[in-house]
């Protein structure tokens, strides 16, 4: 079964990404909500409906994927692409490109999950089960911003050669970022009493270190922007090293912040690898695209919502000092996310005319 689901989902990787690079966007979105559709009724039809346990759940996965495989495969019409011919001057490249991603998804799985086996190491596995609940709530923010860079990937490979390319990836970048902020900034106003909402009263002292895993979620989505940047220009060294820094930062500090902080110690140290990630890349990726970040819309209101991420931790849990806080972001960026409204708007209503 493991070799099967690794060729189940590497067929359906190909094919997906394989169908996005080309353009049809369309189909693979719908690959995309197919999947999860098939995932689920298999799930239902093999569990409830047969009763075959852990092996009905391992055959849904298989045949989900293979059945969106095979659907964006004729769907996209990818067969057009297979041939038998054999390029050693393109497959060099293609290695070239390829081989510091993996080493790279590595130290970025070291930053996102090892610091599970230090608590588990130097605490308790019940400290790591408060850690991996309050991880769901920043979890959304990861979600909703990989949709996004699903799409901007495809668009600074586009610009990658534009001459306003650094307007444009400003431009994005700031925007972005504001909306995660705003996003960020709204969550904490009311984490403490939908914490005591979503998760069991044995779970609910976990929510002290979901302030600083909401910081890194934003800076792991800050690093992941500069990253498309090595991802365009095809100079995927540098996406290995900054993530390697990042991890080392973050490994080091887990280490010595869990042994004297606990599980919030362990949370800081995530964020300030990400940050650390962000940093170097901001820095590193300026020959590729000079990006220029706004005081007024982005580092106020980023010191404000890490303002907001300190004072839940420390256990100043007023919800009214946390909306005066979302309150001046408001304020100060006012024209931004009243022009992204009218931008979503004008998406809305385009899109309305094509589908009449």
């Amino acid at each position: 079964m493991l070799y099967l689901l690794t060729f189940a989902n590497t067929l359906y990787i190909v094919c997906a990404h394989f169908s996005r690079g080309i353009g049809k966007t369309q189909i693979f979105a719908i690959g995309g909500f197919m999947l999860t559709v098939l995932q689920v009724g298999l799930n239902i039809l093999f569990l409830l409906g047969f009763s075959w346990g852990v092996k009905g759940y391992l055959w849904a996965l298989f045949i989900a994927n293979i059945l969106t495989a095979l659907f964006i495969f004729y769907s996209a019409k990818l067969y057009q692409y297979v041939g038998w011919n054999f390029d050693g001057s393109y497959l060099k490249s293609m290695l070239k490109y390829s081989l510091p991603l993996i080493p790279n998804s590595v130290f970025w799985w070291i930053m996102q999950s090892s610091n599970r086996y230090v608590i588990t190491l130097m605490l308790s596995s019940g400290d790591n089960g408060l850690y991996a609940v309050a991880n769901k709530i920043p979890t959304i923010i990861s979600t909703i911003s990989n949709i996004f860079f699903q799409a901007w990937q495809l668009s600074s490979v586009d610009e990658a050669k534009s001459k306003d390319k650094d307007k444009f990836y400003s431009e994005i970048f700031n925007l972005t970022a504001l909306v995660l902020i705003c996003m960020s900034s709204a969550i904490l106003i009311v984490l403490q009493p939908v914490y005591g909402i979503l998760v069991e009263e044995s779970f609910y002292i976990g929510w002290q270190c979901t302030p600083f895993l909401m910081l890194s979620m934003i800076f792991s989505c800050f690093s992941s922007f500069f990253g498309t940047n090595y991802v365009a220009m095809k100079k995927t060294n540098g996406v290995f090293v900054t993530t390697l820094i990042g991890a080392v930062v973050n490994l080091g500090l887990s280490l010595v912040l869990t042994h004297f902080f606990g599980i919030r110690g362990t949370a800081l140290s995530t964020a300030v690898g990400f940050a650390v990630t962000t940093i170097v890349r901001a820095f590193d990726t300026r020959k590729f695209a000079k990006i220029t970040v706004k005081v007024r819309s982005f580092w106020l209101p980023l010191l404000i919502v890490i303002t907001q991420a300190v004072l839940l931790t420390v256990g100043v849990t007023s919800m009214v000092l946390q909306a005066v806080f979302f309150a001046i972001i408001l304020v100060l960026c006012h024209k931004e996310i009243l022009n992204i409204c009218r931008s979503m708007i004008g998406l809305g209503k385009g899109f309305l005319k094509r589908k009449k």
